[in-house]
Formats: C-alpha cells, structure tokens, sequence
C-alpha cells in the first residue's frame, strides 16, 4: 500500500503514473423502438423495455490520476494482446493482480522495454 499511496503523494518524474483495469461483459444493446416524444416540459422520457442483443464486450481503461486523462479501447473479449498495447506511453501502471497483468508475454515485453515501465501491483480483490 505504501509504494501506491507514495505515487499519489509524491508523483514520479520520470513519467506519468496510471491505473488500469477492466471491464468484462458489458452488453452491447439497442432498443428496438425510439423514445417516444415527451408530452410537456420537465416530464421523464418514456422508453420501450424491449432490446436487441448484440453480444458483450470488454473495456480497457487506463486512468492518470494527476491529470483525470482516461485511455480506454473495447475489445471483444479480455486478453493479454489487448491488453500489453493499451498502455503506449506509461510509465508507472497501478493494476490488480488479475492474470492478464502478469504472464510469460507481459514479462517479455517488459523486458524488451527496460526502465519504460514499472508494475505496481495491488492485492488480489482490492479495488484501485
């Protein structure tokens, strides 16, 4: 915790610190009728509850929390390719300790780009 909390307190000079992570399974919907117009000023929208499925998809984001900048790309599913190019300019990541993060892929390309970046990882089930 402290390392993380230090990154907060003391941002690095040597680049920018972000936070990443993932969101799986959002449902790719469309309603199937528009919204009907509305009938007088200040009344709520009245939509139809019935929707075409098209599917999830998995968002990757990446948030600087000095600046409140947000990367983010959707993909099909979550994988290590999607993943490993997310983050093209950053050099510290804050990430859970998901599988993704940490693997023979993600560890060669750290090595191919030595001192780029700097994995600060968090605890299994500890939210960022």
């Amino acid at each position: 915790m402290r390392p993380i909390v230090g990154l907060s307190l003391n941002p690095p000079d040597d680049g920018p610190a972000w936070c990443c992570d993932e969101m799986t399974c959002i449902q790719a919907l469309e309603h199937c009728f528009p919204n009907l117009p509305l009938c007088r000023p200040g009344e709520l929208a009245k939509r139809s509850f019935e929707h075409i499925r098209h599917g999830t998809r998995c968002l990757l984001a990446a948030f600087e929390a000095h600046t409140g900048r947000v990367l983010g790309r959707l993909c099909p599913w979550r994988c290590r390719e999607e993943f490993i190019t997310l983050p093209q300019e950053v050099i510290h990541l804050v990430l859970d300790n998901l599988n993704i993060h940490r693997s023979p892929l993600i560890d060669e390309w750290l090595a191919d780009h030595p001192g780029r970046v700097v994995l600060h990882l968090l605890p299994f089930h500890a939210s960022w």
